[in-house]
């Protein structure tokens, strides 16, 4: 038994490697893209003068290659790349983040779809902090409980059969909550509005159907 559930975990591990990768650079380009809106903003003197009309994605990369689509409630639509190497992705950030006296790097939750290996929706989050090892997280909307596997800093759905199934209820959600033990043992808690859920998802399929 105990031979079994560690190939089934090893399994679980190998089919998300290539999410964890995209877990990474996704945290990295939306850094980037942070970075970028704020050299973009105009100076205080200057917020009197008629607004100039929004740019498009393409008009507006970050240093890294990144393209924002829009921002829609608490959530964004980007892309990256172009032709088959194209990825598009809704991102949030969490609204509350329990205990509020730890210390944690930011934390994110994705919504990725690669144009080059077929993948569309799926879902990962970047912790900000080391998970604690061999050991599951929990996703909750409402009533809905979904297990996580944790490897470092990156969570994915333990099962990826429930991905529509998430994807659903993160629709009709208002919140999401992430629960984690940490590496050194703490219990955390993040939670995510899903208020724009539904548009930045919709936006990203536009430039990435599936």
């Amino acid at each position: 038994m105990i031979a079994r559930g560690i190939a089934a975990r090893q399994g679980a591990f190998a089919g998300n490697a290539s999410r964890w990768l995209v877990a990474g650079w996704l945290a990295m380009a939306m850094a980037g893209a942070a970075e970028a809106q704020q050299q973009q903003r105009p100076p205080a003197a200057a917020s009197t003068a008629p607004a100039a009309p929004a740019a498009s994605a393409q008009q507006r990369p970050n240093p890294n290659g990144t393209f924002e689509l829009g921002t829609f409630g608490d959530w964004k639509a980007a892309l990256s790349g172009q032709g088959r190497a194209r990825v598009c992705y809704a991102l949030a950030s969490p609204n509350e983040r329990l205990p509020k006296n730890l210390k944690r790097d930011p934390a994110s939750i994705f919504v990725s779809t690669r144009v080059g290996d077929g993948a569309k929706n799926e879902v990962a989050i970047r912790l900000g902090f080391g998970a604690k090892p061999k050991e599951d997280a929990m996703l909750t909307i409402g009533n809905a409980n979904f297990t996580l596997v944790t490897e470092g800093e990156n969570a994915f759905l333990k099962n990826p059969a429930q991905e529509a199934q998430l994807l659903d209820a993160m629709r009709k959600g208002q919140n999401v909550l992430i629960k984690v033990t940490s590496a050194r043992g703490n219990a955390l808690t993040d939670r995510y509005s899903l208020k724009g859920f539904a548009q930045a998802v919709e936006r990203m399929a536009k430039e990435c159907p599936g």
